[in-house]
């Protein structure tokens, strides 16, 4: 048995050029992938400098509160204006909800 199978032109020519267009679509969608992957490797880098400096700064921040706090006496409050209270307000805490205790 010889079997040959004849493919014609136009059959040929359709499959060649749909294989071209599935090819440059390849092309387009990896290059744009390539893109995006250096563009939010960019971002990741300039995201971690910013996480960097804010970290830095909250650090500094934490350790000029430390100070400040170590500066607080009594002396201090009385000349801000503070003074002691003989009755003291407290908020209570509910079932379901919070309640000023007003008892003076």
């Amino acid at each position: 048995m010889n079997l040959k199978t004849h493919i014609s032109y136009d059959t040929r020519a359709k499959t060649f050029w749909t294989l071209v267009i599935i090819s440059i679509a390849c092309l387009i969608v990896y290059v744009y992938a390539v893109n995006a992957t250096v563009h939010n490797t960019v971002s990741r880098v300039a995201l971690q400098e910013q996480n960097a400096a804010i970290s830095t700064k909250i650090g500094e921040m934490e350790f000029s509160y430390i100070g400040l706090k170590n500066n607080i006496s009594l002396a201090v409050a009385y000349t801000r204006g503070f003074h002691n209270v003989d009755e003291p307000v407290y908020i209570s805490r509910g079932v379901h909800s919070l309640s000023f205790n007003s008892k003076r």
